[in-house]
């Protein structure tokens, strides 16, 4: 590829991944400048969008909160959520929508280095991931059959267990409605 205008700023060191958007020639080169084509170092890496936004006032910050999630204290529910997502992308990636395949694919994002990091900062396990992720699979089956294949089929049912959380968490609410 070939790297003109503003991209000759972007830090790109040996062993590092990239992704390449462009018009490829018949010589398999690309041009990426201002106009055409995208570089993208590291794109297994997730960022969120406030750490993007934080960037713009302190690039600094917003790299060392990064690195250093752990220590603000890292959320389960959003490890599980950004696994999921994933999880999604790898299966439309690689196309294979049947469970086995699905699972062979959760197996390699749970040994990612990244991902092995995270669990381990919110004393997590692999296994504990799996079960957390498993029942979403049918609700990835779904929106591949119905999103991408334009079958019309019904919607995962929710599994017992998640029955009776939205059951528990019905009655644990001790409050009333006054008004509305």
């Amino acid at each position: 590829a070939v790297i003109m205008g503003s991209w000759l700023n972007t830090v790109v060191n040996e062993g590092d991944i990239v992704n390449i958007e462009g018009e490829w020639d018949h010589e398999w080169v690309t041009v990426i400048n201002d106009k055409q084509g995208l570089l993208v170092v590291n794109p297994d890496t997730l960022v969120s969008g406030t750490a993007v936004v934080s960037a713009l006032f302190c690039m600094r910050k917003a790299v060392l909160a990064e690195k250093f999630k752990s220590l603000e204290g890292g959320n389960r529910v959003m490890l599980i959520g950004t696994l999921v997502h994933e999880l999604l992308q790898e299966v439309l990636r690689q196309a294979k929508y049947k469970r086995p395949e699905i699972l062979q694919i959760l197996d390699v994002l749970l040994t990612a280095p990244r991902m092995v990091a995270d669990m381990s900062s919110l004393g997590l396990s692999d296994g504990d991931m799996r079960k957390e992720v498993e029942p979403f699979i049918g609700h990835i089956q779904y929106f591949v059959k119905r999103f991408m294949l334009g079958q019309f089929v019904a919607k995962p049912e929710l599994g017992e267990e998640d029955k009776v959380k939205k059951g528990e968490q019905r009655d644990q609410w001790k409050g009333k409605v006054v008004e509305v």
